[in-house]
């Protein structure tokens, strides 16, 4: 729920919609529901307006005030075949536009064209936003949540850069696939202008709930099955992820039980005398739980220190 310039009653930003049809790798042009975000005034209940996508949108929407202001200006959403839009809700200058006028930018494709037209990557949950100075960093990860039993995948989890930091939609955009995109973990890799990828296991490893960044480390967790133990049914083994930023090597928890677990929750604490503490649940914690409340491990420290010298010249 946001405010836009333009409109006195807040407004409902959300997907369209899951498409059935996504569940087979049917060609893009057999799915007709839920391809796009859907703008609702929360007071009346009117529907302000449909920006469309290319395949259904499962997945929330995530908004952006870049000023600060106390107006949503831009969002991103991805779509359930893995391709990431950017919606310009004001123009360059701040001005506010119509929903009909919004303005929605295909900013990268990064399925991997394999079972069908479609590919197998699949998206069901908003990315997440990290703001710089030069960029916006969105992150997200693939995986077919609705087939939790699929032991072969090809999925990952993203990093796209958005260099437009300004408001009103690019000029121009050069569509970006994952050829474009360095693999974390592989040789000489770094950080590129246009983002990075990490590769899960291909053994059904998938991404199956929201990452959230705090403290510069991304949380997100994935699932995979395994064989049935003796006289026992299907398990399944899930992975707490912290990914920090920018494009650095993950480190992982296996996580205890089977499930799929709920998605990460970050935030500080008040434990008395004004003192906040950072916490995060589902990061994998000391016992490996996907419910165990931790201390955010930041590694940038909170209390600033003081640096100071002096010169003294002397005149020989």
């Amino acid at each position: 729920i946001s405010r836009i310039k333009g409109s006195t009653d807040p407004v409902l930003i959300m997907g369209a919609g899951y498409d059935p049809v996504a569940e087979d790798s049917s060609p893009a042009g057999a799915s007709t529901v839920g391809r796009g975000v859907y703008v609702i005034n929360m007071r009346t209940g009117a529907r302000l307006g449909f920006i469309a996508t290319d395949y259904s949108v499962p997945a929330d929407v995530s908004i952006v005030d870049s000023d600060g202001d106390g107006f949503v200006d831009r969002a991103y959403v991805v779509d359930v075949r893995a391709q990431l839009y950017r919606i310009d809700i004001e123009d360059a200058l701040g001005v506010e536009r119509p929903v009909a006028a919004w303005a929605i930018t295909k900013l990268a494709a990064l399925n991997d064209g394999t079972g069908g037209t479609d590919g197998t990557r699949k998206v069901f949950f908003a990315p997440d936003l990290v703001l710089t100075r030069n960029y916006g960093a969105i992150l997200f990860g693939t995986g077919d949540r609705e087939k939790p039993l699929t032991t072969t995948s090809n999925d990952r989890f993203f990093l796209v850069k958005d260099t437009r930091v300004a408001k009103g939609e690019p000029t121009s955009v050069t569509l970006i696939t994952e050829a474009a995109l360095t693999m974390i973990g592989s040789a000489g890799a770094s950080a590129d202008e246009q983002g990075c990828a990490y590769a899960l296991a291909t053994n059904g490893e998938k991404v199956i709930n929201q990452p959230i960044t705090f403290g510069g480390i991304t949380y997100f967790s994935t699932n995979r099955p395994l064989p049935p133990g003796p006289g026992s049914c299907t398990r399944s083994q899930s992975r707490a992820y912290q990914l920090p930023l920018v494009c650095k090597v993950p480190t992982y928890r296996n996580l205890v039980g089977d499930g799929l677990p709920p998605s990460p929750v970050v935030g500080y604490v008040d434990v008395g005398g004004g003192r906040l503490v950072p916490f995060v649940i589902g990061g994998g914690g000391e016992t490996n739980s996907s419910i165990e409340a931790e201390r955010a491990r930041i590694p940038i420290p909170a209390k600033r220190k003081r640096s100071f010298w002096f010169m003294e010249n002397r005149d020989r």
